[in-house]
Formats: structure tokens, C-alpha cells, sequence
């Protein structure tokens, strides 16, 4: 795996700060994300799914 993605709704009360975290950073990155939407919300987001696609884009 190149990079960890994650995001984060800020409205959602259940959210911790623990970061998540990969073994070797110098073959994994790790990107947490807060977003101010709610999480059953992200799947639609246009923001998200185009951030997701230019980073495999980039890896690829």
C-alpha cells in the first residue's frame, strides 16, 4: 500500500484523535482528513471522490 486515506466527518460525536498509523512510513503515507460533513454524507461528496481518484491517479 502507497498511501492511507482517511477521512473524518467533524459532526459526528464518536470520532477519536487517535491517528491511524503504518508500519514504515518510507513505503506507506498516512493522510487523515477532518471533513465538515456528516459521514453518511461522504460517500456523495464530489470534494472527496475527487481527491480520491487525482491521489490513485498519482500513484498509478
Amino acid at each position: 500500500m502507497k498511501k492511507n486515506i482517511h477521512y473524518f466527518s467533524d459532526q459526528d460525536w464518536f470520532t477519536n484523535d487517535g491517528p491511524n498509523w503504518a508500519h514504515d512510513r518510507n513505503k506507506t503515507a498516512v493522510e487523515n482528513n477532518l471533513v465538515p460533513i456528516k459521514h453518511t454524507d461522504m460517500d456523495d461528496s464530489h470534494d472527496i471522490q475527487a481527491h480520491i481518484l487525482a491521489e490513485i491517479e498519482s500513484i498509478v
